[in-house]
């Protein structure tokens, strides 16, 4: 071949790689798919819910993979979550339970590392933030389980417990609950309830996978856990049930927030996801429920008040006291 015989060729190559290049954009383009994964870099306390959920989202998104960090809960979470914001290492998306913590942080930085963003999707909800700084995905209920292969028939209610019916169990350091309790049923007919429970058959043991576990084993026939670990084991095949008629449902709700980091579009994508029919069906199946479904029974979900550290340390004083943790 001679020289301008291969000069031609090679312009040939280049066109047709040109020609290949483009086709393979416009493919990946028309699926929803970049050449490249893109990270969504996200904040959560809820990895035994979100995780599917973040799987899902990459199989219908598959130019995206989803980092997330959850190694630490509560307090710890906040102050993490604080010292990167501080240092400017914004994350894209935070997906939290509400309390007056989180609403802190986010008060704190609000235009500084969290971003106001009214999804398209958004279910009206008591709990949204007014300035769309916050949306809410889920509801998490506290949930009196029981073993179903002890108890047959009608489920256990709080009334039962106190009554003496069957041993139960509780986390003492549930605390989160005992808020839920003093909001819905006022501070005084919370702690007559409490002294009424706590005069049962009642077992202290520490961590709400623990408690199920348990219960599941038999150690008592009732405790109190989260809804979405009470379904995860209930699916696997264990003898454990709850009831969402025990009076009251405390609950409390998870939302998204929408962080300053560089991924800003697919952000608001998957937050609008969160929110479709799609995204909430998969939420449910966690076993926890979607912003958009009627609350069954009587829930009452817990609301970030600003309250004194002086005057939590005095409730929770009184907490240990009705519990006979301190004198």
């Amino acid at each position: 071949m001679n020289k301008e015989g291969a000069m031609m060729l090679l312009r040939r190559e280049g066109v047709l790689a040109h020609v290949l290049g483009i086709a393979v954009f416009l493919f990946f383009s028309s699926q929803g798919v970049s050449a490249e994964k893109r990270t969504l870099r996200v904040f959560t306390n809820n990895s035994g819910i979100m995780i599917p959920v973040f799987k899902e989202f990459e199989k219908a998104h598959r130019g995206v993979e989803v980092a997330y960090e959850t190694r630490a809960k509560g307090n710890e979470l906040r102050n993490i979550m604080r010292l990167e914001l501080a240092n400017k290492r914004y994350f894209d998306v935070a997906v939290l339970n509400l309390n007056m913590d989180m609403a802190d942080l986010v008060h704190e930085f609000k235009g500084k590392g969290f971003l106001p963003f009214r999804p398209r999707n958004i279910a009206a909800h008591a709990l949204n933030e007014p300035e769309h700084y916050w949306t809410v995905i889920f509801t998490r209920r506290y949930a009196l389980a029981y073993n179903t292969n002890a108890i047959q028939g009608r489920a256990p209610t709080f009334k039962d417990l106190m009554d003496g019916k069957y041993e139960f169990m509780l986390d003492p350091q549930n605390y989160a609950w005992l808020e839920g309790l003093i909001q819905c049923l006022g501070q005084d007919a919370a702690k007559d309830f409490l002294r009424k429970l706590f005069a049962g058959k009642l077992l202290l043991r520490k961590g709400n996978s623990v408690i199920a576990m348990l219960v599941i084993a038999g150690e008592a026939p009732v405790g109190m856990t989260i809804d979405h670990i009470v379904e995860t084991f209930r699916k696997r095949g264990a003898p454990i049930a709850w009831n969402p008629d025990a009076d009251p449902v405390i609950a409390n709700v998870s939302v998204a927030m929408l962080g300053q980091g560089q991924n800003r579009d697919i952000s608001k994508l998957f937050i609008e996801w969160l929110l479709s029919a799609e995204g909430q069906n998969i939420i449910e199946e966690q076993g926890v429920a979607g912003v958009r479904r009627t609350a069954q029974g009587p829930t009452c979900l817990v609301a970030p008040q600003a309250v004194s550290p002086e005057k939590w340390k005095a409730v929770y004083d009184e907490y240990r006291k009705i519990l006979n943790i301190i004198p």
